[in-house]
């Protein structure tokens, strides 16, 4: 007869398991995405590239000072020597050096990047050696004039691309215009503009890494032959092995719950202390100016965002340390994988092969399928499962004292 309370233990430790393997092709994935490929980066120049469909506007936003600072250059190692085919870095033909260039740039860069680029086209063009001066904050009439000199521009883009660059940057002017803005609303367009391409960029970098990761996870699901329905049945079979599991589960989520709650709680304090500091500090100049006024609303901002900062840190260490902790778990917990007991039951003459290899490969194809929600999706899951799992404890421990008292 099927209990309720070990069907729940069941789904629990399997979801226990779906975390755990998630977290190491996860992992797998990273190190193949980023160390081994560096994905992301090549992915932007590619982006870049292909903007105005003219490879070379990538040459140029790369070439520009701000970006150039970010791009590594060093010697190739040893490693990268012999497994050149595998490694796939960027090799400067010249100076023969590994080429690193920046896995993101960011729109605020970008947009002061390309006009940059365009005013330094509107001096060449005019054969001016005067220096670059600053960006204008209010007029629009230079810019429209830097746009508009695009058209007999020395910048290595072929015309079509030329084109496409100032029809864009009309229609931004346009927009900034139209709301009375200078060139600051022009910069942020081109930030909208830039931020827009890039999420259909992260969009399809997002299916790549979901197609990545769900070979990585047939491939150690076959190599250690992690099979959904084998374990499903000796979880639901072992009660030591479940109560194990259980008790493993219910350790992560406690020891990753409080981390987050103290994190969450220093930060409330802190940003509770910096507003009150920040009211008594107007109340005691309230006299004082405008620009005063508007410089500890600034120190106040800088603060709280240096906090949120310190704690998006931590969490980002906090799930490395989550990632640890599983994975020792992982390695204390004996959980039912590997080749043994199937070589056992293939060996077995009364074993049914064909319909043991149909339920292999279903298992197998769950696990996968499980895997592929990712580890956050399962570890939010383990922690609603773990709460209804201890609120439901409460009426079983009373239960057990009346009966204890008869």
């Amino acid at each position: 007869m099927l209990e309720l309370p070990t069907i729940f233990d069941v789904l629990l430790s399997l979801t226990y398991i779906f975390f755990i393997v998630s977290l190491f092709v996860s992992g797998i994935w990273e190190f193949i995405s980023t160390i081994i490929q560096d994905k992301r980066a090549k992915l932007l120049q590619h982006s870049l590239k292909y903007l105005l469909d003219d490879p070379r506007f990538a040459d140029l936003i790369y070439g520009h000072p701000l970006i150039k600072g970010q791009i590594i250059r060093r010697k190739r190692q040893s490693l990268e020597i012999i497994f050149h085919w595998l490694l796939n870095r960027e090799i400067d033909s010249n100076t023969n050096e590994v080429v690193i260039r920046p896995s993101y740039i960011a729109p605020s860069v970008f947009a002061r990047v390309l006009l940059g680029l365009i005013q330094q086209n509107a001096l060449e063009a005019a054969s001016t050696s005067v220096p670059v001066p600053p960006l204008p904050q209010s007029n629009l009439q230079l810019v429209n004039q830097w746009v508009d000199q695009l058209k007999d521009s020395t910048l290595s883009l072929n015309p079509k691309a030329l084109q496409e660059l100032q029809a864009i940057l009309m229609a931004l002017m346009q927009d900034a215009d139209a709301t009375n803005g200078g060139v600051g609303k022009v910069i942020i367009a081109i930030e909208k503009w830039y931020s827009a391409y890039m999420e259909r960029v992260s969009g399809y970098f997002k299916q790549y890494s979901q197609q990545g990761i769900r070979w990585v996870a047939l491939a150690l699901v076959i190599v250690f032959n992690i099979d959904a329905l084998h374990l499903t049945t000796r979880l639901y079979q072992d009660p030591i092995l479940r109560e194990l599991t259980v008790g493993q589960a219910k350790e992560v989520v406690r020891v990753v719950g409080d981390s987050i709650n103290l994190i969450v709680a220093r930060r409330t304090i802190a940003e509770q202390a910096i507003r009150r500091q920040f009211k008594v500090d107007s109340t005691k100049r309230k006299d004082a100016s405008a620009d005063t006024i508007k410089k500890l609303i600034k120190q106040r901002d800088a603060t709280l965002a240096f906090i949120g900062q310190k704690a998006k840190t931590t969490q980002d260490s906090l799930e490395q340390n989550r990632r640890i902790l599983a994975a020792e778990s992982l390695g204390i917990q004996q959980l039912p994988v590997g080749w043994g007991t199937l070589v056992k039951e293939l060996n077995d003459p009364s074993t049914n092969k064909v319909w043991l290899l149909i339920k292999k490969l279903i298992g197998w194809v769950l696990m996968v399928s499980a895997v592929s929600f990712g580890a956050p999706f399962w570890f939010d899951l383990l922690v609603k499962l773990v709460n209804i799992r201890n609120v439901g404890k409460i009426p079983e421990e009373r239960e057990k004292g009346r009966d204890s008292g008869k």
